[in-house]
C-alpha cells in the first residue's frame, strides 16, 4: 500500500482499530485521526511518514496501543499524548524526534523509550497552588495548576475527598495551565488534601479548613429571648478555643451575659 493517508479516515467515528504498518505510506499523519473517539489501536509504524506527530492524537481517550516507530517523523512529542490515560503500548523510536518525552507517559507499560534516547520532561513538574492556605467551608477558593498535560480536561478535582470540579470541567492551556474558582465543601475543621488529576498526572497539596468566625454575639442567642444565658456563654467559650470566634466577639458576649443587655 502506497500514497498518503486520507484525512477522510477521521470521519469513521465507530472505528476501533487502524493498523497500516509495514507499507509505503508517505506524507503526514492527518490531524483528523484525533476525531476517532472510539479508536483503541493505531499502528502506522514501518512506513515513510514525515512531519510532526499531531497533537490531536491526545484526544483519543480510548487508545491503548500507539505505534509510530520506523518512520521519518520529526519535531517534539506533543504533551497532549499524556492525556491518554488508557495507553498500554507506545512505540516512537526510529524517527527524528527531538526534545523530551512527556513525564505523564513514564508509566506506559510497553514502550521503546530506551531506543528513543530522549529524556523525560521532568524539569518543570506539575504543581497546584491555592489562593489561600487557610479557609472556612462555604467560601470560594481559586485552584491554579501549572505544567500539566496541554489542552486537556481536568479529570479529578477534590477537596477532602469531595468532588468540587465545576461543570464544564476546566481545560488546560497550551502551556498546561488552568485556573478554577470553586466552593469549599462542608468539612470538619482540619487539614484536608486537595487533589487534581489531568491524564496520568496527579498532584496533591494541603488546605487548612477552619471554623467560620461569627460576626456578632446575636448568633449565640439560641433561645431567642434576646439575652445571653450561661449555657450560651459556655458555647461561645468553647468556640473561641476551637478557633471559631474572635476574642473581641467573646468579650462582647461576656459583657452581655453579665450586664443582661439585649443582643439586638
Amino acid at each position: 500500500m502506497a500514497g498518503e493517508i486520507p484525512s477522510s479516515l477521521g470521519n469513521l467515528s465507530n472505528l476501533e482499530r487502524l493498523t497500516l504498518w509495514s507499507n509505503q505510506l508517505t506524507g503526514t499523519i492527518p490531524s483528523s485521526l484525533g476525531n476517532l473517539s472510539n479508536l483503541e489501536w493505531l499502528y502506522l509504524n514501518g512506513n515513510q511518514l514525515a512531519g510532526e506527530i499531531p497533537s490531536s492524537l491526545g484526544n483519543l481517550s480510548n487508545l491503548t496501543d500507539l505505534g509510530l516507530n520506523g518512520n521519518q517523523l520529526a519535531g517534539e512529542i506533543p504533551s497532549s499524548l499524556g492525556n491518554l490515560s488508557n495507553l498500554e503500548r507506545l512505540y516512537l523510536a526510529g524517527n527524528q524526534l527531538t526534545g523530551c518525552v512527556p513525564a505523564a507517559l513514564r508509566d506506559v507499560e510497553y514502550n521503546d523509550f530506551a531506543d528513543l534516547a530522549l529524556p523525560f520532561c521532568d524539569t518543570l513538574p506539575a504543581m497546584v497552588t491555592l489562593s489561600s492556605d487557610t479557609i472556612s467551608s462555604g467560601e470560594n477558593i481559586t485552584i491554579t495548576g501549572r505544567n500539566f498535560p496541554a489542552l486537556a480536561t481536568v479529570e479529578v478535582m477534590e477537596i477532602g475527598g469531595v468532588d468540587v470540579r465545576p461543570v464544564p470541567a476546566p481545560q488546560t492551556s497550551t502551556d498546561g495551565d488552568f485556573e478554577s474558582t470553586v466552593l469549599v465543601p462542608q468539612l470538619v475543621p482540619a487539614t484536608h488534601i486537595v487533589l487534581v488529576q489531568v491524564g496520568r498526572t496527579l498532584v496533591t497539596t494541603s488546605l487548612e479548613i477552619v471554623a467560620a468566625v461569627a460576626d456578632t454575639p446575636a448568633s449565640y442567642d439560641s433561645n431567642g429571648n434576646g439575652t445571653i444565658e450561661l449555657s450560651e456563654l459556655f458555647d461561645a467559650i468553647d468556640d473561641y478555643f476551637a478557633g471559631g470566634i474572635s476574642l473581641a466577639v467573646l468579650f462582647d458576649i461576656i459583657d452581655l451575659y453579665f450586664s443582661g443587655d439585649s443582643v439586638g
